[in-house]
């Protein structure tokens, strides 16, 4: 027998996963046979053993015809895409759609968890499934899905937080785990754990004294100090390990005043 908050979690469910798909039908009408472009034509291959173990090591295009970064996790997954579906590009857009609605959905239990109305929950799906900036950014162009896998990684990392925010340290692990998978993949996704910092202190600071009675302001953030001294460490050892696999910086250099100012 299905309990009342089983069935509400499915029915849930299920109308998150109507209203995605009525917002990817449309933004993108349905339509995914928009073929490669762009850098597309050169991450679509084959990649060698020995191209997937050197991506461990340094930049992750093994051809050089990339900036280099260190994005093992992302060469991988090409590496895995090409093995499924070879050359068929409506077979990859297809998983780019498919991953944008599940993306979407997880929004939706993102805010449901945080004891949104179901109304705004499903508004969250809405507005993830039809936002302008995710086109280009993880749908439409093949290169981008690091961009739809990190996505992933970081709404399962709110979700995980959500269930052990109020835990020991030591249940925290799994969030360091997929901080470092963003990483790999992306090395934008360093500001994942700084951000789950930044959201658990908010939360002490204004969500939890009003839920039970406040031990006082400088105990409810120290208790977080591990918590933070931990963050730092492995951030800072992720950061030097993209740093000594490269041998330098890498990327596309430092900005200009300028150019950091027009991004």
């Amino acid at each position: 027998m299905i309990s009342p908050s089983t069935r509400s979690a499915i029915v849930f469910t299920a109308y998150a996963i109507l209203v995605a798909t009525l917002g990817i039908l449309v933004v993108y009408g349905g339509y995914i046979g928009v073929g490669l472009y762009y850098d597309d034509y050169h991450f679509v291959r084959p990649w060698s053993p020995l191209e997937l173990r050197r991506v461990w090591f340094g930049s992750w295009d093994p051809t050089g015809i990339e900036s280099v970064f260190f994005r093992p996790l992302t060469a991988w997954f090409f590496a895995g895409r090409f093995w499924l579906f070879g050359l068929n590009a409506t077979a990859m857009h297809g998983v780019s759609i498919a991953g944008h609605g599940v993306c979407a959905v997880l929004v939706g239990w993102v805010l449901r968890r945080e004891r949104a109305s179901t109304g705004i929950a499903w508004l969250g799906v809405w507005l993830y499934a039809v936002h302008p900036s995710l086109p280009y950014a993880q749908v439409s162009w093949l290169t981008n899905e690091m961009h739809l896998a990190e996505s992933l990684i970081v709404l399962v990392t709110l979700l995980v937080w959500q269930a052990v925010r109020d835990r020991p340290l030591i249940w925290w692990t799994p969030i360091a785990l997929l901080a470092t998978m963003a990483f790999l993949i992306k090395e934008d996704g360093v500001m994942l754990l700084p951000s789950i910092i930044a959201l658990t202190l908010l939360r002490a600071w204004i969500i939890a004294p009003r839920e039970r009675p406040s031990p006082g302001a400088w105990r409810q953030f120290t208790r977080w100090f591990p918590l933070i001294a931990c963050s730092l460490l492995i951030v800072a050892g992720l950061i030097d390990l993209r740093y000594e696999r490269l041998g330098r910086l890498g990327g596309y250099g430092s900005p200009s005043l300028d150019e950091a100012q027009a991004n």
